[in-house]
């Protein structure tokens, strides 16, 4: 089951204001309020809430350590689609693989936001705001569109998350045809995200709903066309030749929080990857030869720990990967300063150490990608002067 989540900061706003939000899909074009951007190039961001799993995304198999702290979450090396001695993809990205094999895909791995806590609320404040303190109520995306006029940006949600929230105006959209309770469970998932056995608790019943809804209405079809349709509008969206539309849009895919029963060939990480595959495969055809002008960048708020803990599943941790795809991406290449899964090589004795800050990746592609000036980015990312941009990751 796909979770393209409303943000919980606007989960109540966004109630109130259905009839302006929220537009039936296919039936509405948005009124932007800027003029047309002046660059080509097209930049999606996707926010995965929950805290994915890294190191069962991007699995280190060459360390024997992964599988000394994962006896039973660790992903048996055969399984794997090997890129060299130490990293594989996770078997349910066979198709990001290939993107990958066609230089159109890279990662950075045991990377993180400034953030070394583990509250999801706030990781994800620090996030979207590109700052190093949760209080910062502008998103680095809003900063960037505030400070470039050449660029404009629309959420695809019920209302603004925080990295596009500020002084700059932007728009959002989400289809109002979307069964609501789908949004009031991602809401409860955040909202239970520091209780495990409460989180645990609803999973159950979740799991249970799912079964039932799978013998009446056959499986996750809905599911999977309303992912496939809100795909299909962004694509729309980002390569009209209307003169108000954006070049920029951003997103969000929850359900990473696999405190229990995560699982590894099959499983709720299996499903999550399965659709976060799916929808980057359908931007890539609904985008055309746009593709070839865009960056997807695929972040979430921190990792998980490198111990599986008793429920089959992992906790909140801090080093991730993240992921780069896109015609403009120079892939082929995993981004790494690796760290080590030794004890003591792990960050306060149970995480991935983080060596990389994700705002590299950011600058990188703000820089080389949006044609953002230096000023400009130093002002988006403010007191990050020694946070330098990544070379080679954009295509030239």
């Amino acid at each position: 089951m796909y979770n393209l989540a409303i943000n919980r900061r606007h989960f109540l706003k966004g109630l109130s204001n259905t009839s302006a939000a929220l537009i039936a899909a296919g039936a509405f074009s948005p009124q932007f309020a800027l003029a047309k951007t002046k660059s080509d190039n097209i930049l999606i961001w996707i926010i995965l809430r929950g805290a994915w799993d890294g190191l069962n995304v991007l699995v280190p198999y060459g360390e024997p350590n992964y599988y000394k702290f994962r006896p039973k979450l660790a992903i048996a090396a055969e399984k794997l689609h090997k890129i060299d001695g130490l990293f594989g993809f996770n078997p349910a990205l066979g198709e990001l693989h290939q993107l990958y094999k066609k230089n159109e895909l890279l990662f950075a791995h045991a990377i993180a936001s400034p953030y070394r806590s583990r509250s999801h609320f706030d990781g994800q404040k620090i996030l979207e705001n590109g700052t190093s303190r949760a209080g910062i109520r502008s998103g680095w995306l809003n900063r960037l569109i505030d400070v470039d006029k050449n660029h404009k940006a629309i959420a695809i949600e019920a209302g603004l998350p925080l990295i596009l929230q500020g002084s700059a105006p932007a728009d959002s959209w989400y289809p109002n045809k979307l069964n609501e309770k789908a949004h009031e469970v991602n809401l409860l998932q955040e909202m239970l995200a520091n209780s495990p056995q409460l989180s645990r608790n609803l999973q159950q019943a979740m799991k249970i709903e799912n079964m039932a809804m799978d013998m009446a209405i056959g499986g996750n079809k809905k599911a999977t066309k309303n992912l496939e349709n809100i795909i299909k509008q962004t694509a729309s969206f980002l390569k009209s030749h209307n003169e108000n539309s954006p070049n920029i849009a951003a997103l969000e895919l929850g359900g990473w929080d696999t405190h229990a029963g995560q699982g590894t060939i099959n499983g709720r990480l299996a499903t999550q990857l399965n659709n976060l595959e799916r929808a980057i495969l359908s931007l890539k055809k609904n985008l055309g030869s746009k593709w070839q002008k865009t960056i997807i960048i695929g972040c979430s708020e921190f990792g998980r720990t490198v111990k599986e803990n008793g429920t089959s599943g992992t906790d909140h941790g801090t080093g991730s990967a993240l992921l780069l795809a896109g015609g403009a991406v120079n892939g082929g290449q995993i981004i790494s300063a690796w760290p080590s899964l030794k004890a003591s090589s792990l960050y306060e004795g149970r995480d991935l150490y983080p060596s990389m800050d994700v705002r590299s990746v950011f600058k990188a592609v703000l820089l080389e990608h949006l044609q953002i000036g230096n000023s400009a980015v130093a002002h988006i990312f403010p007191d990050s002067d020694k946070i330098l941009p990544l070379s080679n990751i954009i295509r030239t």
